[in-house]
Protein backbone atom coordinates (compact mmCIF):
# COMPACT_ATOMS: atom_id res chain seq x y z
CA UNK A 1 0.00 0.00 0.00
CA UNK A 2 2.71 2.63 0.75
CA UNK A 3 4.06 2.37 -2.80
CA UNK A 4 0.51 2.90 -4.10
CA UNK A 5 0.23 6.08 -2.02
CA UNK A 6 3.39 7.44 -3.62
CA UNK A 7 2.13 6.54 -7.10
CA UNK A 8 -1.23 8.16 -6.35
CA UNK A 9 0.48 11.28 -5.01
CA UNK A 10 2.65 11.51 -8.13
CA UNK A 11 -0.46 11.19 -10.31
CA UNK A 12 -2.35 13.83 -8.31
CA UNK A 13 0.64 16.18 -8.40
CA UNK A 14 0.97 15.82 -12.18
CA UNK A 15 -2.76 16.39 -12.63
CA UNK A 16 -2.72 19.46 -10.39
CA UNK A 17 0.23 20.90 -12.32
CA UNK A 18 -1.55 20.41 -15.64
CA UNK A 19 -4.69 22.12 -14.33
CA UNK A 20 -2.64 24.90 -12.68
CA UNK A 21 -0.91 25.64 -15.99
CA UNK A 22 -4.29 25.90 -17.73
CA UNK A 23 -5.75 28.12 -14.98
CA UNK A 24 -2.67 30.39 -14.96
CA UNK A 25 -2.98 30.83 -18.73
CA UNK A 26 -6.70 31.62 -18.46
CA UNK A 27 -6.10 34.06 -15.59
CA UNK A 28 -4.57 36.51 -18.04
CA UNK A 29 -8.05 37.19 -19.38
CA UNK A 30 -10.11 36.69 -16.19
CA UNK A 31 -11.99 39.96 -16.74
CA UNK A 32 -13.55 38.70 -19.97
CA UNK A 33 -14.46 35.19 -18.82
CA UNK A 34 -18.18 34.42 -18.89
CA UNK A 35 -19.48 32.75 -15.73
CA UNK A 36 -22.71 31.29 -14.50
CA UNK A 37 -24.22 31.04 -11.04
CA UNK A 38 -24.62 27.52 -9.64
CA UNK A 39 -26.25 29.19 -6.63
CA UNK A 40 -26.43 32.72 -5.25
CA UNK A 41 -22.84 32.50 -3.99
CA UNK A 42 -21.25 29.77 -6.11
CA UNK A 43 -20.07 30.28 -9.67
CA UNK A 44 -18.62 28.26 -12.55
CA UNK A 45 -16.83 29.08 -15.80
CA UNK A 46 -15.20 27.22 -18.67
CA UNK A 47 -11.99 27.38 -16.61
CA UNK A 48 -13.46 25.17 -13.84
CA UNK A 49 -14.74 22.64 -16.36
CA UNK A 50 -11.57 22.71 -18.48
CA UNK A 51 -9.34 22.27 -15.43
CA UNK A 52 -11.41 19.33 -14.20
CA UNK A 53 -11.28 17.62 -17.59
CA UNK A 54 -7.50 17.99 -17.67
CA UNK A 55 -7.23 16.60 -14.13
CA UNK A 56 -9.43 13.64 -15.06
CA UNK A 57 -7.36 12.89 -18.18
CA UNK A 58 -4.03 12.95 -16.33
CA UNK A 59 -5.28 10.95 -13.33
CA UNK A 60 -6.82 8.22 -15.47
CA UNK A 61 -3.69 7.97 -17.60
CA UNK A 62 -1.70 7.20 -14.41
CA UNK A 63 -4.35 5.26 -12.44
CA UNK A 64 -6.87 3.72 -14.87
CA UNK A 65 -9.02 2.08 -12.16
CA UNK A 66 -9.54 5.40 -10.33
CA UNK A 67 -12.99 6.97 -10.13
CA UNK A 68 -12.98 10.76 -10.28
CA UNK A 69 -15.53 12.73 -8.27
CA UNK A 70 -15.27 16.34 -9.35
CA UNK A 71 -17.10 19.47 -8.41
CA UNK A 72 -18.11 20.22 -12.00
CA UNK A 73 -18.35 16.98 -14.02
CA UNK A 74 -19.38 14.30 -11.52
CA UNK A 75 -20.37 15.89 -8.24
CA UNK A 76 -23.12 13.36 -7.55
CA UNK A 77 -20.84 10.29 -7.46
CA UNK A 78 -20.12 8.48 -4.17
CA UNK A 79 -16.72 9.58 -2.81
CA UNK A 80 -16.72 6.90 -0.09
CA UNK A 81 -16.48 3.66 -2.10
CA UNK A 82 -13.32 2.21 -3.61
CA UNK A 83 -10.39 4.15 -5.02
CA UNK A 84 -11.56 7.67 -5.81
CA UNK A 85 -10.09 11.08 -6.52
CA UNK A 86 -12.06 13.93 -5.00
CA UNK A 87 -11.37 17.03 -7.09
CA UNK A 88 -12.01 20.74 -6.81
CA UNK A 89 -10.48 21.88 -10.10
CA UNK A 90 -10.56 25.59 -9.30
CA UNK A 91 -10.84 25.97 -5.55
CA UNK A 92 -11.68 29.63 -5.13
CA UNK A 93 -13.55 30.28 -8.35
CA UNK A 94 -15.00 33.56 -7.09
CA UNK A 95 -11.53 34.82 -6.17
CA UNK A 96 -10.22 33.77 -9.58
CA UNK A 97 -13.04 35.51 -11.43
CA UNK A 98 -12.35 38.74 -9.54
CA UNK A 99 -8.58 38.53 -9.95
CA UNK A 100 -8.02 38.05 -6.21
CA UNK A 101 -4.86 35.90 -5.89
CA UNK A 102 -6.18 33.18 -3.62
CA UNK A 103 -7.23 30.12 -5.63
CA UNK A 104 -5.82 26.76 -6.53
CA UNK A 105 -6.34 23.14 -7.48
CA UNK A 106 -7.31 20.61 -4.80
CA UNK A 107 -7.09 16.83 -5.29
CA UNK A 108 -7.42 14.06 -2.71
CA UNK A 109 -7.15 10.36 -3.51
CA UNK A 110 -9.02 8.21 -1.02
CA UNK A 111 -9.52 4.49 -0.59
CA UNK A 112 -12.93 3.53 0.84
CA UNK A 113 -13.36 7.05 2.20
CA UNK A 114 -9.93 7.26 3.86
CA UNK A 115 -7.57 9.90 2.43
CA UNK A 116 -4.34 8.40 1.06
CA UNK A 117 -2.67 11.20 -0.91
CA UNK A 118 -3.46 14.84 -1.54
CA UNK A 119 -2.15 17.90 -3.31
CA UNK A 120 -3.12 21.56 -3.27
CA UNK A 121 -1.53 23.65 -5.99
CA UNK A 122 -1.69 27.34 -5.13
CA UNK A 123 -1.93 28.67 -8.67
CA UNK A 124 -1.88 32.37 -7.85
CA UNK A 125 1.11 32.28 -5.49
CA UNK A 126 2.93 29.18 -6.71
CA UNK A 127 3.08 26.88 -3.69
CA UNK A 128 2.51 23.13 -3.99
CA UNK A 129 1.31 21.39 -0.82
CA UNK A 130 1.43 17.58 -0.74
CA UNK A 131 0.76 14.83 1.77
CA UNK A 132 0.45 11.06 1.81
CA UNK A 133 -0.87 8.97 4.67
CA UNK A 134 1.93 8.18 7.09
CA UNK A 135 4.55 10.38 5.42
CA UNK A 136 3.82 13.93 6.59
CA UNK A 137 2.96 17.11 4.75
CA UNK A 138 5.21 19.18 2.51
CA UNK A 139 5.24 22.57 0.84
CA UNK A 140 7.35 22.80 -2.30
CA UNK A 141 9.07 19.56 -1.26
CA UNK A 142 10.04 20.79 2.21
CA UNK A 143 8.48 19.36 5.39
CA UNK A 144 5.80 21.53 6.93
CA UNK A 145 6.17 22.31 10.63
CA UNK A 146 3.82 23.51 13.32
CA UNK A 147 4.54 27.05 14.46
CA UNK A 148 6.69 27.45 17.56
CA UNK A 149 4.61 30.47 18.68
CA UNK A 150 2.68 29.59 21.83
CA UNK A 151 1.35 33.04 22.77
CA UNK A 152 -2.03 33.58 21.04
CA UNK A 153 -1.47 37.36 21.09
CA UNK A 154 1.49 36.86 18.73
CA UNK A 155 -0.08 34.16 16.59
CA UNK A 156 -1.64 34.61 13.18
CA UNK A 157 -5.10 33.08 13.31
CA UNK A 158 -7.24 32.60 10.21
CA UNK A 159 -10.90 31.79 10.03
CA UNK A 160 -13.67 31.62 7.52
CA UNK A 161 -17.40 31.68 7.29
CA UNK A 162 -19.91 29.66 5.29
CA UNK A 163 -20.56 31.40 2.00
CA UNK A 164 -23.10 28.96 0.60
CA UNK A 165 -25.48 29.13 3.56
CA UNK A 166 -25.18 32.63 4.97
CA UNK A 167 -27.79 31.95 7.65
CA UNK A 168 -24.88 30.95 9.93
CA UNK A 169 -22.83 34.09 9.19
CA UNK A 170 -23.85 35.96 12.36
CA UNK A 171 -22.84 33.01 14.53
CA UNK A 172 -19.44 32.77 12.79
CA UNK A 173 -18.83 36.51 12.88
CA UNK A 174 -19.58 36.56 16.63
Amino acid sequence: MPTDRHHWLDAATAAAQTAADFIAHESRTHRSIAWEAKSATDFVSHVDVGAEQRIRDVLLSHVPDLRVVGEELSNDADPEAGLVAIVDPLDGTTNFLHGFPSYGVSICIALDGVPQAAVIHDVARGGVYTAAAGTGAYVNGQPMRVSSIVDPARALIGTGFPFRDVSYAERYLG
